[in-house]
């Protein structure tokens, strides 16, 4: 997404205003917050989003990731 929007994606920050490492995606949740962050920066582009959670794309449900891929596609 970086390299399509030429923007780079948002990463939290801690209370000393430095950014935090991305993590590898080792557990569930680091996945479920992966996908969220990229999720967010799509919505932050305006790229219409519909019916698509985190958890649908960890998860591998193909009909969703396939759509998700589509609408980056048709976007940039």
């Amino acid at each position: 997404l970086e390299v399509l929007s030429g923007e780079t994606l948002l990463r939290e920050r801690d209370a000393r205003n430095v950014r935090l490492p991305r993590e590898k995606g080792r557990m569930r949740f680091h996945k479920l917050q992966n996908v969220q962050i990229a999720l967010d920066f799509l919505k932050h582009r305006q790229v219409k989003l519909v019916n698509i959670r985190n958890d649908d794309i960890a998860d591998g449900n193909p009909k969703l990731t396939l759509g998700l891929i589509w609408t980056i596609i048709l976007h940039f």
